[in-house]
């Protein structure tokens, strides 16, 4: 499964989600861009507050992640520690 690849396929979904729809909507034929609803200014401040969210929302989980490995190491012990030994990426394979 998942967890064989990564110690976090969660938030590696999560973090993929979030750039995908970030590129999908900012691409310049996107729908958003080029349907004129970004010309209404409650769109654009809805925008920017979906924006910060989302970052926001990354870089939480980037803190979080951490904390949640030492609280499985803490629970499982030496069965999480031959896991982790094995499973070397915390969010991407081959990266990181």
């Amino acid at each position: 499964g998942p967890y064989s690849v990564v110690h976090h396929p969660g938030y590696t979904a999560t973090g993929t989600f979030q750039v995908g729809i970030f590129l999908m909507h900012s691409y310049a034929g996107s729908w958003l861009r080029s349907s004129g609803v970004t010309d209404n200014l409650w769109a654009r401040a809805t925008i920017i507050a979906w924006a910060d969210l989302m970052s926001t929302s990354t870089i939480v989980l980037f803190m979080r992640y951490p904390a949640e490995d030492e609280m499985m190491k803490k629970e499982f012990g030496k069965e999480w520690e031959e896991w982790a030994g094995r499973v070397k990426y915390w969010l991407i394979p081959g990266i990181y």
